[in-house]
C-alpha cells in the first residue's frame, strides 16, 4: 500500500471517536489535577450528556493528546498516532509531554529498525506492545537493537555538579542538556532524550534536577530523578522508566538511601521547605487552621446557621416539630464532628490523592476535595437522616452547603478550572510560618 493511501486512512475524527472517552477518563483519573475534567469524566463514565462548557473541556482534553501524538509521529502518513494515544491511555507514557519525548524517540527507533528489517522478531508488530510491562521491556530491547544497528558516538558529559557522594548513593545535578543526557543514559526521562525533543530546559527554567545513582542498585539501570519547583516546593520523583514514585513519594529516597535525610534534601533543594512531606510541622499547623478557621468557624458555621433557619420555619408550638429540630441539630453536629475526625486522620497522600505537586498553599483545596470525594464514596456522613425530605437536597454533599450560601470565588479559576472558596493562605517570609484565614460571609 502506498504512503498516499495510508495518509488517506488516518482521520483525526475517527481517532477522536475511538479514543475520546478513554482519553478523558485518563485525564480525570489523575493525569491532571483539575476539578472540571474530573466532573466531565464522571459524566462520561455515567453515560450522561455534556453541556456546552463540559463539551469544550472534553474537546480540549482530547485534542491535546491527539495533537501531541500527531506531532510525535515521524511518519508522513501518521501510522503511529493511535498507538501513541493508546500508550498514553494505558500509562506506558506517564505524562502528556512524554508523547513528544519518550514516545517520539521510541517510534523513531522502531520505525527505522522496521524500515531496515532490523527489528527483533518479537516486535514485528508494534501493536503487540500494550501493557505498561510490555512497554518497559520493549524500550530496553528496541534501544539495544537500535544501538547495535546505529552505534552512537561517545556522549559528552556536559556541565554537572556532584552534590553528594555517600555510602549508598551519588547525587548529581546537571546544569545543561548534555549533562542531563549523559547521566540519564539508560532511562526514559524526557530530560535525557537524545533523538526527540528534550525537556531539560523546560524543567530547569522553573526548578533544579537531581539524579540519584545507587552505589548498590537493586536492579540493573536503577536511577531516580527529582525535580523541585524553585518557589513552591512541588516536586516530581521518577524512576528510570519515568514512572512516578507514588507510594510514599519523596520519603522513598530515605528508605532506599539512609544517608539521604530531610536535612540533606533541604540543602540541595531549599524550596522543599514549602512541601508538607518535608516540613510536616507546618503541614500539621496548616491542616489544623483549616479545620478550625475554615470548617468549624467558616463553612460549617454558615451551613449550620442555614440549617437552623430552615428547620425553625416550622411551628414551634408543635411538639413533634420541636423534637424533629432538636434531633436534626444533634445529627448535624455528629456529622460535623465525623467530618473533622476524618480530615484530622487523613494522611497527606490521602488528602491529595497521591498528587505530590500539592504543597502548603494547596492544602485547603485538597481538604475540600477530600471531603467531597470521601462523602460521595462513603456516604456515612449523610447517615439515615439524609433521607429526610427536609434535608435530602441540603446534605447531598459538602459542596452543596458552600454553594447554598455563597458562590465559589473564582479568583484563581485560571488554575485549570479549580474553584477557590473564600480563604487566604500565606507564608510569613521572616518566620516561615503559614497562616490561613477565612474571608467569606
Amino acid at each position: 500500500m502506498r504512503a498516499r493511501e495510508f495518509l488517506l486512512e488516518y482521520n483525526r475524527d475517527i481517532t477522536k471517536k475511538n479514543y475520546g472517552d478513554k482519553i478523558v477518563r485518563r485525564w480525570g483519573d489523575g493525569a491532571v489535577n483539575s476539578l472540571s475534567i474530573r466532573k466531565v469524566r464522571d459524566k462520561v463514565v455515567a453515560g450522561e450528556p455534556l453541556d456546552a462548557n463540559e463539551q469544550n473541556v472534553y474537546d480540549e482534553a482530547v485534542n491535546n493528546i491527539i495533537t501531541k501524538a500527531e506531532l510525535a509521529d515521524p511518519t508522513p502518513n501518521k501510522q503511529y498516532v493511535q498507538w501513541l494515544v493508546r500508550a498514553w491511555i494505558n500509562g506506558s507514557l506517564n505524562l502528556a509531554e512524554d508523547i513528544l519525548t519518550t514516545g517520539n524517540q521510541f517510534v523513531k527507533m522502531w520505525h527505522e529498525l522496521k524500515t531496515h528489517r532490523a527489528l527483533p522478531p518479537k516486535y514485528s508488530d508494534i501493536n503487540r506492545i500494550k501493557a505498561r510491562s510490555d512497554w518497559n521491556q520493549a524500550w530496553v530491547d528496541i534501544r539495544a537493537a537500535y544501538d547495535k544497528f546505529a552505534p552512537s558516538k561517545p556522549m559528552a558529559k556536559g556541565h554537572a555538579e556532584e552534590l553528594f557522594n555517600g555510602p549508598d548513593v551519588r547525587i548529581i545535578r546537571p546544569h545543561d542538556e548534555q549533562a542531563a543526557c549523559y547521566y540519564g543514559q539508560g532511562t526514559q526521562w524526557c530530560t535525557a532524550a537524545t533523538q526527540s525533543h528534550n525537556m531539560f530546559n523546560h524543567y530547569h527554567s522553573d526548578g533544579e534536577l537531581s539524579i540519584f545513582i545507587p552505589k548498590k542498585p537493586n536492579h540493573e539501570g536503577e536511577k531516580y530523578q527529582l525535580w523541585v519547583h524553585n518557589s513552591n516546593g512541588s516536586y516530581q520523583l521518577m524512576d528510570e522508566h519515568d514512572d512516578p514514585v507514588e507510594e510514599g513519594g519523596i520519603e522513598v529516597l530515605n528508605s532506599l538511601f539512609p544517608s539521604v535525610t530531610d536535612k540533606l534534601l533541604l540543602k540541595i533543594h531549599p524550596s522543599l521547605v514549602n512541601h508538607p512531606q518535608v516540613n510536616w510541622q507546618e503541614y500539621g499547623s496548616v491542616k489544623q487552621q483549616v479545620i478550625e478557621k475554615l470548617l468549624r468557624n467558616g463553612y460549617f458555621k454558615v451551613a449550620y446557621r442555614d440549617l437552623i433557619n430552615m428547620l425553625d420555619d416550622g411551628d414551634d408550638n408543635d411538639e413533634d416539630h420541636r423534637v424533629h429540630v432538636r434531633d436534626m441539630k444533634e445529627q448535624f453536629q455528629e456529622m460535623e464532628n465525623e467530618v473533622i475526625r476524618d480530615v484530622q486522620g487523613a494522611t497527606y497522600e490521602e488528602l491529595t490523592h497521591y498528587q505530590y505537586d500539592a504543597n502548603m498553599i494547596h492544602i485547603p483545596n485538597a481538604i475540600f476535595d477530600f471531603i467531597d470525594t470521601y462523602a460521595e464514596e462513603h456516604g456515612s456522613w449523610r447517615g439515615d437522616w439524609a433521607d429526610d425530605e427536609v434535608l435530602l437536597g441540603f446534605t447531598k454533599n459538602i459542596h452543596n452547603w458552600f454553594n447554598r450560601q455563597m458562590p465559589w470565588d473564582k479568583r484563581n479559576s485560571e488554575r485549570q478550572g479549580r474553584l477557590e472558596p473564600y480563604y487566604e493562605i500565606e507564608k510569613d517570609e521572616n518566620t516561615g510560618k503559614w497562616t490561613v484565614e477565612y474571608t467569606g460571609p
